[in-house]
């Protein structure tokens, strides 16, 4: 079988990581392209580029910024030069609606990252909605809170749920550079060090992370934070994230690195301060490094995380909410079992399940 996973670029991002793990997976047994888009080296677009397996063919069409009809032709050119049996879209079907009304040599999935309100144009709703209906176009959800946005949306319960999965995050040859540097940070062996990897974009909604962080500075309880991110240097976002954090000498930002498994390994907790999630790549790699995650009552997390048991959930978005949730982290992080966060990892999040939850799904379409 040949599969074209299609995205927007290798950017750093929890879509991005699992296209490249899928799709080095599948290629053990089946042919895949990887088509991006876009692939500015300037702007991060190949990050991930340097993890695709030899046997993976990459390709990417150069876009820039911006929506030009000219893309729907080259897009629907190259799918029919590439003949795939099925095309695995990630985030991106509103370049590809041509090949989708009307190339009909190959099968069509669309994984669904975040709510259906986000991932969708609203302009494009009803069309997406008839394509959907009419099996132009399948989609995979990866949350039981991912799906129930789907449904609400579409008022459709033709869903195929798919746990997000992810290779096995292994240390890598940094990591006693990244333990001493984490460990340096702490003044004394008590002091808590606290992970975040996000993107700088709204939906993260760091703004929160760091307002209740310099709170409970202020009130003596002086929290080390590392945020792990692209994006927060060069955008006006970041700026207002950095200045919000300038007077608060414990929160780092550390740019981007590819290591980031080193400081799953290395801190004490994951804190995820989003608005809005599918099933974050991050919540499971902090599982399978046996990490605390620390977040609010977005999808994935309901769905995975019991509080005070495998983690701990904010009631809410509020302010005070999170707050309270890492005080109740502060003071219970002991009672966390760290073993049955790995447990959870490997019985339902490792890349093998998940690719083969993926094969059922095209063979299914395809043969």
């Amino acid at each position: 079988m040949r599969i074209l996973e299609c995205i927007h670029s290798l950017r750093p991002g929890g879509a991005e990581r699992l296209l490249v793990d899928l799709s080095n997976e599948l290629s053990l047994e089946h042919e895949v392209i990887i088509l991006t888009l876009k692939n500015r080296d300037s702007k991060n677009e190949n990050f991930y580029k340097n993890e695709i397996s030899p046997r993976v063919r990459f390709v990417s069409l150069g876009f820039r910024d911006g929506f030009h009809l000219s893309y729907l032709f080259r897009i629907y050119k190259i799918i029919k030069s590439l003949k795939p049996d099925v095309v695995h879209l990630h985030c991106v079907l509103q370049y590809f609606l041509l090949p989708v009304l009307f190339y009909k040599k190959c099968s069509y999935v669309q994984t669904l990252h975040n709510k259906m309100e986000y991932g969708i144009p609203h302009g494009l709703r009803r069309l997406v909605i008839w394509l959907i209906r009419n099996k132009f176009l399948r989609f995979v959800t990866i949350s039981d809170t991912n799906r129930q946005s789907f449904r609400d949306y579409t008022g459709l319960t033709n869903d195929i749920l798919i746990y997000n999965g992810r290779k096995q995050p292994t240390r890598s040859t940094s990591f006693n550079e990244v333990k001493r540097f984490v460990d340096a940070i702490r003044e004394y062996d008590t002091d808590i060090v606290l992970l975040c990897i996000a993107k700088c974009a709204p939906q993260k909604n760091l703004q929160l992370l760091i307002n209740s962080v310099n709170l409970l500075a202020a009130k003596g309880l002086k929290l080390k934070v590392l945020i792990i991110g692209d994006n927060y240097q060069e955008s006006k976002l970041g700026s207002e994230l950095i200045a919000l954090a300038r007077n608060n000498p414990y929160i780092r930002f550390l740019g981007t690195t590819n290591n980031v498994a080193d400081y799953f390994y290395s801190c004490d907790a994951f804190c995820l301060s989003s608005l809005y999630e599918g099933m974050p790549i991050t919540l499971i790699e902090a599982m399978a490094c046996r990490c605390i995650p620390l977040s609010t009552p977005v999808s994935g997390v309901v769905d995975l995380i019991e509080d005070g048991r495998t983690g701990f959930v904010s009631k809410d978005f509020s302010e005070s909410s999170y707050v309270d949730t890492i005080l109740n982290f502060v003071e219970n992080r002991q009672k966390i079992n760290k073993d049955e966060l790995f447990k959870l990892f490997q019985e339902h999040f490792s890349i093998e399940k998940c690719a083969k939850s993926y094969l059922d799904v095209f063979n299914g379409i395809y043969c």
